[in-house]
């Protein structure tokens, strides 16, 4: 810094001293906290529009997806290909490596373990079936 130069000196890492936890919190609000607001109102201003309540919508959805056991199994069920999705597309991303056709992927792997599932089911513990499905989606996938 020259002398009589008012910018603030920056560190190695290009921040200002003292200020990591002020940007942390913006990133947090820029990355997560305002894209869901913003979805959230945006889809309750096309329900009014369709004539529903909002409100009343995001409570039935809550209610029926994650507060009754049913509910939240069901939603986990569906969640969890598009949470292992995304972990590989995180992989592939930061080796450099572009996925598009990941979604085929998912398709062939479901196809595969549910044509195994009954077959395999028969013969072997539920447990085992599960895992032997789970290996079995996971080799497809790759290929």
């Amino acid at each position: 810094m020259m002398k009589g130069d008012p910018t603030p000196a920056l560190g190695t890492t290009g921040r200002l001293p003292g200020r990591p936890r002020a940007e942390a919190s913006h990133r947090l609000l820029l990355t997560a906290v305002l894209p869901v607001t913003l979805t959230l109102v945006l889809s309750g201003l096309l329900l009014l529009a369709f004539g529903a309540d909002p409100i009343a919508y995001y409570g039935y959805v809550l209610r029926r997806g994650l507060l009754s056991w049913l509910g939240f199994e069901a939603t986990a069920t569906r969640m969890a290909p598009l949470l292992f999705l995304a972990a590989s597309l995180i992989v592939a991303f930061r080796a450099g490596i572009w996925n598009l056709g990941v979604d085929g992927h998912l398709r062939r792997a479901a196809v595969a373990a549910a044509a195994a599932a009954p077959v395999l089911v028969q013969s072997l513990p539920a447990w085992a079936t599960l895992v032997l499905c789970f290996g079995l989606a996971a080799l497809v996938a790759t290929l």
